[in-house]
């Protein structure tokens, strides 16, 4: 059987001609064992690449730029590099944008143990949106440069060394210790801040999109230890937050042409797209690449370095291009035909500064239908924010084989009884810095205790008695008192709307109140009253809303270049009857935090699709117990 060269994105299969006979002359041996030994270091390369992937293998020459910026010390050229693109000082705080499979996360893991291995008493931090982020997506990249005496083995536990890791749950303790005594600790956005406070550390990785707050305090914590960090970001949610406060006052210092955005109605220059930049290409003070195909056709110029106001923080934007081992081709065949947008934001990492909204794809005239149109059938969820001083907010979702749709709302923009038409839960403002909206009228309390709430419930799914009346509309039976009647009424009784299964937020509904001489939860006061609900997962409303913005974002997602059709369509739409949800939707951006005035229509939503609810078929849901139908 003959050689078969090991494929690799970077190293050429085959010499060419004038390759190998300038090796066989180097060599002084003849042009076959020339192309002999061409193959066996070709090899030796690939073989240390995947056994030592911390020291050798290729690197894209826009790492470089990175390192240089951040002044590494196993930087090469760092001081001319930093001056050929103005920048005076090392950064201590950088935003790498990347389109998909750019190799921002690869860079970032890579430099991580880079620092951790090159420092003595180095430490490190490491960020994710949550920890189950971390675990499937952080800590495997971080485990693949480790030294093969710790990566080929299952735990090394020392005076001072500690690696236990697994792939199914990663670093045991959410950290681990190297022989040098440096030390890497596992983190996410959803713990408490004040957890960072005080810490010094060598660098830190925050992936995905990083709350502005929590980077501000970081750079702090880097102060002491004349650390760095890094922000790894592909900007789908259009111009964020942590976007906002990089990009505001930034100046683009190299550019770089978009041959996926041609300005002259032409096609897509594919092959120039596809070839990773030099390093002088990178520095070069044009975004001009020379060729034929350059002079005769108009191209949009995309930034590819940038400047911050803060001279101490810059901006690089990672393409796929920059990573062979990422096949940027198949990413540019996912944004072919896209807006152009799309592949600004997908290929060339640039978010979308007029759209500051956490659902940039939400479109009213597509995700919005009339209530008409709201299938008749499927599994019917609700889901409840509650809250002390204001009302609760109420979602009905009813989940289809061909997707969710979001059918009613409490309160919402019509008549409740003895209440009459509250407002709306949230109105536009007009005040600098509050980006979220204003508190509206349906926010103040009614007043309403469980037995209200029940009632309210009752009459939104049309709760019946034996004769088909309206239970909410009824008298209590002679010589019960209306507590005991609201108590008796069945959730899982003859009704209009059926409910599967009812959610609730889990850490308000579970918080221990005193009733008496017991403590009690409202979950548990709701079972008493005779409504079974579940709660949301511990902490998603706390360390889940980029997750769960995602999961949204992805249900919305159509391709609008293109007509709507049976495989092009969105997966989530909302009545028109839900003109709260409709609000926040359109509102929203998370900025005012906490307190934003839109943010628990937009909090069940995101329960929902966290909860991963789905159309169950109708023989399934009568078969379950526990309080269902």
């Amino acid at each position: 059987m003959g050689f078969k060269p090991t494929p690799h994105p970077v190293y050429p299969l085959q010499p060419d001609r004038e390759t190998l006979l300038r090796l066989a002359e180097h060599g002084n041996c003849s042009a076959e064992e020339a192309w002999k030994r061409f193959h066996a270091t070709r090899e030796k390369l690939i073989a240390e690449e995947r056994e030592f992937p911390l020291k050798r293998g290729w690197e894209s020459p826009v790492w470089k730029v990175c390192d240089a910026l951040f002044g590494f010390p196993w930087a090469k050229d760092a001081e001319k590099i930093r001056a050929a693109l103005g920048f005076g000082k090392t950064i201590r705080m950088m935003l790498i944008l990347g389109g998909n499979r750019s190799g921002k996360s690869e860079y970032a893991a890579k430099r991580t143990m880079l620092m951790l291995t090159h420092k003595l008493n180095a430490r490190a931090w490491v960020f994710h949106t949550s920890q189950q982020m971390s675990v499937e997506y952080q800590q495997p990249l971080i485990h693949k440069y480790f030294p093969p005496e710790f990566r080929n083995t299952k735990a090394v536990m020392t005076a001072t060394t500690y690696v236990a890791y697994k792939f199914k749950t990663g670093f045991s303790e959410n950290s681990f210790t190297l022989p040098n005594r440096s030390w890497c600790s596992f983190r996410n956005y959803g713990q408490d801040i004040a957890t960072i406070e005080g810490g010094e550390v060598d660098w830190i990785w925050n992936d995905e999109n990083a709350p502005p707050e929590w980077v501000a305090t970081q750079t702090l914590r880097l102060a002491t230890r004349e650390g760095c960090g890094v922000v790894t970001f592909t900007p789908v949610q259009g111009y964020t937050g942590i976007v906002k406060e990089f990009m505001d006052g930034a100046k683009p210092v190299r550019e770089k042409r978009a041959w996926l955005c041609p300005v002259d109605g032409g096609e897509w220059a594919l092959d120039e797209a596809m070839k990773c930049d030099t390093l002088e290409e990178i520095l070069a003070e044009t975004a001009e690449r020379e060729g034929q195909i350059a002079s005769r056709r108009k191209w949009e110029t995309v930034p590819r370095i940038m400047r911050c106001a803060n001279e101490r923080k810059a901006v690089v934007f990672f393409h796929p291009s920059d990573n062979p081992f990422g096949n940027p081709r198949e990413v540019a065949d996912i944004v072919k035909g896209q807006p152009r947008w799309f592949v600004k934001e997908r290929f060339y990492g640039l978010g979308n500064k007029l759209i500051t909204t956490k659902f940039a794809r939400f479109d009213e005239k597509v995700h919005v239908i009339d209530p008409a149109q709201v299938p008749a059938a499927g599994t019917n969820y609700q889901i409840v924010d509650p809250c002390s001083g204001r009302n609760w907010f109420m979602l009905y979702l009813r989940c289809c084989p061909e997707g969710v749709y979001c059918w009613q709302e409490w309160p919402g923009d019509y008549e409740i009884p003895m209440i009459g038409n509250p407002g709306p839960w949230a109105e536009p403002s007009g005040k600098a810095g509050q980006f979220d909206g204003r508190k509206g009228s349906a926010q103040k309390s009614f007043g309403f205790g469980l037995a209200a709430y029940k009632r309210e419930i009752a009459r939104l799914e049309g709760w019946l008695d034996e004769k088909g009346s309206e239970l909410w509309n009824s008298a209590p039976p002679g010589g019960m008192s209306e507590t005991a009647w609201i108590r008796s009424w069945d959730e899982n009784g003859p009704a209009r709307h059926r409910i599967f299964e009812r959610y609730i937020d889990s850490r308000f509904a579970n918080v221990k109140t005193f009733a008496g001489d017991e403590t009690t939860t409202l979950l548990e006061e709701l079972n008493d009253w005779g409504l079974t609900f579940l709660p949301t997962a511990a902490g998603e409303r706390r360390d889940s809303i980029n997750e769960g913005c995602e999961m949204i974002n992805d249900a919305l997602y159509f391709n609008s270049a293109a007509p709507l059709s049976y495989l092009n369509r969105p997966r989530l739409y909302i009545s028109r009857a839900c003109a709260n949800l409709i609000f926040a939707m359109e509102t929203w951006t998370g900025e005012d935090g906490k307190n934003g005035a839109t943010k628990d229509p937009v909090d069940t939503l995101r329960y929902a699709f966290l909860k991963k609810l789905d159309w169950i078929d109708e023989a399934a849901q009568k078969c379950r117990g526990g309080g269902h139908y």
